[in-house]
């Protein structure tokens, strides 16, 4: 009785395992079709189960925070990894904080978000200190909730949440291209700020 036992069971496995053997070789006949056919192809995968999306992922979210990617987004379940997510891109753009989207397919049932956020560079003085990108416009974050170690911009002239005087756009822009040659550097400068002409006046940290 142990014997045949063993040898049933050994038979209900060598089944599962065709089972499987068969899956895979039916979505790699699709993946298949979908690398030979480029124009038709897609459109065929769409409709198989197995590449319904399952999981959505997201990748460089920081600011915007994965969850919130996911609900702007606004892949539904039904949705096929092979389908044009040209809508959720642009959803996602419309976020103040997202640069650039891009959604792609990373698994069988799985596509990846990837951001590319907006940077802050500065402190402003609104009078509450508040976060500008480099090109001068204020960020809806809160510094402290985010812990943002960031120059104070002294002197800027606000209005309609953007810097609105030249020197103050200048200083900026300058700033971020300090610190994309050395964020090192930009760490230890405490304030900054216009002193006429060309010239920009920066403060560095005590024991710097």
């Amino acid at each position: 009785m142990g014997l045949r036992g063993r040898g049933n069971g050994l038979r209900g496995g060598h089944s599962v395992s065709r089972q499987t053997r068969r899956c895979l070789a039916v979505v790699g006949a699709a993946a298949a079709v979908g690398a030979m056919s480029p124009l038709w192809g897609p459109r065929v995968l769409r409709t198989v189960p197995a590449f319904r999306v399952a999981r959505v992922e997201v990748r460089g979210a920081r600011f915007v925070g994965a969850d919130a990617a996911r609900n702007l987004a606004a892949i539904s379940p039904e949705a096929s990894v092979w389908d044009d997510h040209a809508q959720a891109v642009a959803r996602l753009g419309t976020h103040p904080l997202v640069e650039h989207a891009r959604v792609r397919r990373t698994g069988l049932d799985r596509v990846t978000i990837e951001l590319r956020e907006v940077q802050p560079v500065a402190l402003i003085a609104t009078p509450v200190l508040r976060p500008v990108d480099g090109r001068g416009d204020l960020l809806p974050l809160d510094p402290a909730e985010h812990r943002l170690d960031l120059p104070i911009l002294q002197g800027a002239r606000v209005e309609s949440d953007r810097v609105a005087d030249e020197d103050s756009r200048r200083v900026i822009s300058a700033l971020e291209s300090l610190r994309e040659l050395n964020e090192g550097f930009v760490q230890r400068v405490s304030e900054i700020r216009p002193v006429g002409g060309e010239a920009i006046e920066l403060s560095l940290l005590d024991g710097s």
